[in-house]
């Protein structure tokens, strides 16, 4: 283990200390926008009870939030355009990338680490009873599902692996849960569709917040949202349960939603500028109780009297604050353009050019989820094999234009035509299966899996010898199509 884990290693070492932090040079980067918003607006003269409403509050809100920002590092403003654009860098303090710390070893020890952190807390006469009482029944009644490495790992994950503030998380996310959900059994294992009420369903089905089909150009799974004036009737209790399901079935179904973080796209289109101060700081509060990382916001509207609104999100918005990039456009197609610029594709946006919003793909996601959450068996196999959002380098076999437009598969192809000459070079079919076997190894030493469709529209992993006759059918399917040309 290299050095710079020493520090870490003899707190672990002592019990009387713990680690707060693995990389002590990313503390600035972390505490980026904790500046209170109500602190903010009171500096900027502007009410804190609403957002602001006319051109001069938002030119307020925007001179304050412009300071704000110039406070900040160097550093820090990097974090903030690589997390934006999910660019890769070395580990300086300041990239979102994962690293060593992924390693077994210091896996282990950190989760090492966060078990004695809790254990401290738990035990503390400084902490409030009823701050840790909703973990405490949960870890009583189920301790195999509250104490989970994988779960832990998630909370260590979004915290930036201080193990401190995992901790303040996780006691954070069992009484906000049960805030939500009542005590009991429930509290101790994943919320199901089973257990939300008829209107939780409704507000789920309306897809106000769903996943996006396709990744951005960093491989990151992308959140859209739509505010419409429909949100403002919803029940808020039933908004925060089917966000809380919708983003821990999201972490459930794709671990690496947990690893690289989400980019999240907000639709503001041909609507009006109203939200409720008080809504909006509960679901950000709630947002900071779930164990994932949202690395960069894209708010998007067409209408100029919004402007106030966007200057209020970003105001009270302590997370990720300046990471939240504003797009107007008169079109859609001028907003998608300021997307695609950031790496987010457009294609499959739930958001049609004529501004009516689809929920084709996430009710046939909300399915499988109910499927998979209603049997102990996948579909057409086990749950840890279905996947609902493609990587950017996996194989996807099909004739639909998804398929073969993916990046993965235009990659693979790419591949076969490099390797075409040897292989109608050679008559012996050995030759041939190893070539195959190669291309196969290549795009699985990167990442990349070979996907196949089932009955129910959603992907599953194929092994190596279904992936190997895959390669071999584009080989002879290429040569059928040079060989009238070597003839001629």
């Amino acid at each position: 283990i290299s050095s710079r884990y020493s520090t870490y290693i003899c707190n672990s070492v002592n019990k009387q200390t713990h680690p707060t932090r693995l990389y002590p040079s990313m503390s600035a980067a972390t505490s980026t926008s904790s500046r209170d918003p109500m602190e903010l607006a009171m500096s900027a003269g502007l009410p804190i009870f609403r957002f602001p409403e006319t051109d001069e509050e938002a030119s307020r809100a925007e001179d304050v939030l412009s300071k704000e920002l110039a406070n900040l590092s160097l550093a820090e403003h990097e974090k903030i355009i690589f997390d934006l654009h999910g660019i890769p860098t070395t580990r300086t303090g300041t990239s979102s990338v994962v690293g060593d710390e992924e390693d077994p070893q210091i896996q282990s020890e950190l989760l090492q680490a966060l078990q004695e952190e809790l254990d401290v807390k738990l035990s503390s006469s400084k902490i409030r009873a009823d701050y840790c009482s909703a973990y405490k029944e949960a870890r009583f009644l189920n301790p195999s599902y509250v104490t989970d490495s994988r779960l832990c790992w998630q909370f260590l994950r979004a915290n930036q692996y201080c193990v401190e503030a995992a901790v303040e998380a996780i006691l954070a996310h069992y009484e906000a849960k049960k805030r939500l959900f009542g005590g009991g059994e429930i509290l101790a294992r994943e919320v199901h569709q089973s257990d939300l009420s008829s209107d939780d369903i409704k507000c789920l089905r309306q897809g106000h917040v769903q996943l996006l089909p396709t990744r951005d150009a960093s491989g990151r799974v992308v959140t859209v949202t739509n505010i419409t004036p429909e949100i403002k009737s919803v029940d808020q209790g039933s908004l925060e349960r089917s966000m809380w399901y919708f983003s821990m079935a999201t972490l459930r179904d794709d671990d690496d939603i947990s690893k690289h973080g989400t980019v999240g796209v907000i639709y503001n289109l041909n609507h009006g500028s109203g939200i409720d101060i008080g809504a909006f700081e509960s679901i950000s509060k709630l947002e900071q109780c779930w164990p994932q990382r949202q690395l960069g916001n894209h708010i998007c509207y067409n209408q100029e009297s919004l402007r106030p609104l966007v200057a209020g999100y970003r105001l009270f918005r302590q997370q990720g604050r300046f990471s939240l990039r504003a797009h107007f456009g008169k079109s859609l197609d001028e907003v998608h353009f300021h997307l695609n610029t950031f790496g987010i594709p457009t294609d499959e946006s739930p958001m049609g050019k004529d501004y009516v919003w689809s929920t084709t793909f996430h009710l046939e996601w909300l399915e499988r989820l109910r499927k998979k959450e209603d049997s102990t068996q996948a579909l057409n196999g086990s749950c840890d094999d279905v996947i609902t959002v493609p990587r950017n380098l996996d194989v996807l076999f099909g004739k639909t234009r998804r398929a073969r437009l993916a990046a993965g598969t235009q990659r693979a192809l790419h591949l076969v035509a490099q390797h075409y000459e040897r292989y109608v070079a050679t008559d012996s079919k050995y030759d041939k299966k190893c070539l195959s076997n190669n291309i196969v190894s290549t795009i699985r030493s990167s990442g990349g899996r070979f996907l196949r469709s089932n009955q129910d529209g959603c992907w599953v992993s194929v092994d190596d010898e279904t992936a190997r006759h895959k390669i071999a059918h584009w080989f002879r399917h290429m040569k059928s199509i040079k060989q009238p040309s070597h003839h001629r």
